[in-house]
């Protein structure tokens, strides 16, 4: 599994802090991660988008953006990178 995370900031952080935190939250952050699960002959291939942040004391707040705009845009990509490879 790979995962990458990135802080939001801007605008987007403050709305996802002001919607799942509170002042005393962490800066929320941006978690991609792709699994790569062999399947037989074949490779399939996960993909999970979500944002995250750790409350004042200690509890994880997020929410799952797989199923949203976040996901089909990794799709696309993971779509793009495999096209690549094929070639």
């Amino acid at each position: 599994m790979l995962m990458v995370s990135k802080p939001l900031e801007g605008g987007d952080g403050m709305v996802y802090q002001l919607a799942l935190g509170n002042a005393y939250s962490s800066a929320p952050e941006m978690n991609v991660s792709v699994t790569l699960a062999p399947v037989g002959k074949t490779t399939r291939v996960y993909g999970r988008v979500a944002v995250g942040m750790q409350g004042a004391f200690g509890q994880s707040q997020g929410t799952d953006l797989t199923r949203g705009k976040a996901g089909r845009e990794l799709q696309v990509m993971l779509e793009q990178v495999k096209a690549g490879a094929e070639r």
